[in-house]
C-alpha cells in the first residue's frame, strides 16, 4: 500500500507485488542479451525497498554491462510505477543474479 502522491489526505493506492513483478519483467525482456527468470521485491510497510532480478544471460555479453543495463531499467521503472515517495530516499538496490549462460 502506498501514500497517493502529492496529497495529504487519507487516500491509498494498493499495488501488489505481481504488478510490480509483472512490469519489471516486461522491461527486462526488452534488453537485448537477458532474460528474466525471477524478479522479486522488497516490500517494507509502503514502501519498495529492494529489488533482484535473476536472469540468463546470452554467450559473449559482458556480464557487468548487462547487469548495469538492468539494474538501471528496473530503477528507473520502479520510479516510474510508483513514484519517489514510495521508494527510499537513496533509491532501491537492484541485485542482479547471473543463474546461466546460454549459446
Amino acid at each position: 500500500m502506498f501514500p497517493s502522491a502529492g496529497s495529504d489526505s487519507a487516500d491509498t493506492l494498493v499495488v501488489r507485488e505481481w504488478v510490480l513483478v509483472g512490469q519489471l519483467r516486461e522491461v527486462v525482456v526488452g534488453i537485448a542479451g537477458v532474460t528474466p527468470t525471477q524478479i522479486v521485491v522488497g516490500l517494507d510497510a509502503n514502501q519498495c525497498v529492494s529489488a533482484r532480478v535473476h536472469i540468463t544471460a546470452t554467450y559473449g555479453a559482458v556480464l557487468a554491462d548487462a547487469a548495469g543495463t538492468v539494474r538501471d531499467a528496473v530503477g528507473a521503472t520502479l520510479v516510474d510505477l510508483l513514484g519517489s515517495d514510495a521508494l527510499p530516499e537513496d533509491g532501491v538496490p537492484v541485485d542482479v543474479v547471473i543463474d546461466d549462460i546460454t549459446p
